[in-house]
């Protein structure tokens, strides 16, 4: 318990420090939810559960910033099931398809697949849910109900791998550079005033961004 206590505080102190290093701070974000959830299935606290939702709302933003989508697909299927905590299926369900569309939207099809389930058995399970509010559970109760356990240790085992941030690169630069050479500039004669320009480039996208992920267009030279 003593060390639970110890590393929430060392997680608190990373996240509200300026950032430096995104994949830092999303990590200790993501492992102080994890710290938190443990803290509110034991306590049920309103404080303990309004701090897990500003991490996500901070998770989000952190995504958007960085064009991390997986990132955000994950923190928008975790506050959804923040709302059904709170009782608020509605919101839960428009959180799970706005998670859904991003997913589509950027190609990450396991993803997509994983909200899709989701969302299916959000539906699945609207009955269950009805009885299961006739009977004033506790926020205990609807965390463990919720299996957000399961979410976060899977984002917590992917935080490095597969979120897409690499702390090596600033997000200012781009990863790669377009030049123009104009090799007919020293030529006294071309046959036509025109052409046609093709680029093809191969690899692996960590966020399903592929064009703003690869590289950074570039105006000059292009006809």
């Amino acid at each position: 318990m003593r060390d639970r206590v110890k590393a929430g505080e060392i997680l608190e102190q990373v996240v509200e420090e300026n950032i430096t290093d995104h994949m830092v701070t999303v990590s200790a974000m993501i492992l102080l939810c994890d710290l938190l959830l443990d803290e509110l299935k034991a306590t049920g606290e309103e404080e303990t559960l309004n701090k897990i939702k500003s991490l996500t709302q901070r998770l989000v933003r952190i995504a958007q910033e960085q064009s991390t989508h997986p990132l955000s697909v994950e923190t928008y299927m975790l506050q959804s099931k923040l709302a059904i905590v709170e009782f608020e299926f509605k919101q839960a369900r428009e959180l799970m398809l706005k998670a859904k569309t991003l997913a589509d939207e950027k190609g990450l099809f396991r993803l997509s697949q994983i909200v899709k389930s989701e969302i299916e058995l959000l539906q699945h399970q609207q009955k269950k849910w009805e009885s299961i509010l006739e009977q004033s559970p506790s926020k205990q109760e609807m965390v463990s109900l919720t299996n957000m356990n399961e979410l976060l240790e899977r984002m917590i085992q992917k935080t490095v791998v597969t979120l897409g941030i690499d702390s090596s690169i600033d997000a200012r630069k781009s990863k790669y550079e377009l030049v123009h050479h104009d090799l007919l500039k020293e030529s006294e004669k071309s046959e036509k005033s025109t052409f046609r320009v093709g680029i093809a480039q191969i690899g692996l996208s960590q966020t399903g961004d592929i064009l703003n992920d690869m590289y950074e267009e570039k105006g000059e030279g292009f006809v």
